[in-house]
């Protein structure tokens, strides 16, 4: 029953998550460069190549690069038919550089889906280079493909969903116990370590990647959180204090 009760719980707290995203984009992208990068997928739907080759910067302007838009170009639908709507999903400065953006945006249209991908670097002149750009087909739209569903996963992924669930009802159950039985600073600390993991097993809920850190602390010890339009991560650890809670307290000491 308490383990039927966390899946409702989690489940519940996923959906929420879902519903609730909040696009921040902006806080590293400014609109200037999102207006910049707009116009520049709007060259290329346009085939305005010209325009857009006049900004790239030279590092990577070459031989290929018209043909290299062409085939992005095809990817669109004709030019006569707008975009469903155009959404801004990513926006992330590129290594230590702050001065280069990395700008993703969706396009809806008819019958498909695209994702482009913008990077920008800041000139000293005030203006921006294109220092990469790509252009991409996906099956439906960010938010849908990357929500938290139980549907159509894999046994890994159900696996560590499981681990996720009895960790969690592991802390959970002590930290009860813990509030119930002991009084004081002890009880602080107490309630601290329960929630203390050790090692660390990670999962991409939507690719079903997986990483595993032997000697990671995590706090708490179960984690699941996604990212702006990104996938979620479910993260767990060995509850390790408290099932030296619950040793300790079963044992009478």
């Amino acid at each position: 029953m308490k383990l039927f009760v966390s899946v409702i719980a989690l489940v519940a707290a996923a959906t929420l998550g879902n519903s609730c995203q909040v696009d921040h984009t902006r806080k590293v992208a400014t609109a200037e460069e999102l207006a910049f990068a707009e116009r520049l997928v709007d060259a290329l739907r346009y085939r305005h190549f010209q325009e857009i080759e006049s900004e790239v910067d030279p590092s990577i302007a070459n031989r290929e690069l018209r043909t290299t838009l062409l085939t992005m170009a095809d990817m669109f639908p004709s030019p006569t038919e707008d975009p469903g709507f155009i959404k801004a999903v990513g926006g992330n400065t590129l290594g230590r550089n702050t001065d280069e953006v990395r700008i993703t945006l969706e396009y809806q249209f008819h019958q498909k889906w695209l994702l482009a991908d913008v990077n920008l670097r800041a000139t000293s002149m005030g203006g921006f280079v294109i220092s990469g750009f790509h252009v991409r087909p996906i099956p439906d739209s960010v938010e849908r493909m990357r929500r938290f569903t139980l549907i159509g996963k894999t046994m890994p992924q159900y696996g560590v969903l499981l681990l996720a669930l009895a960790g969690g009802s592991i802390c959970s159950y002590a930290f009860r116990l813990c509030i119930r039985t002991t009084t004081g600073k002890v009880r602080w600390v107490w309630l601290a370590v329960i929630l203390l993991g050790v090692g660390k097993l990670g999962i991409n809920w939507t690719t079903g990647e997986t990483s595993i850190s032997p000697l990671a602390l995590q706090f708490p010890a179960v984690q699941a959180f996604p990212h702006t339009y990104g996938p979620w991560l479910l993260e767990v650890s060995l509850p390790l204090g408290a099932i030296i809670f619950v040793v300790r307290r079963q044992a009478g000491t």
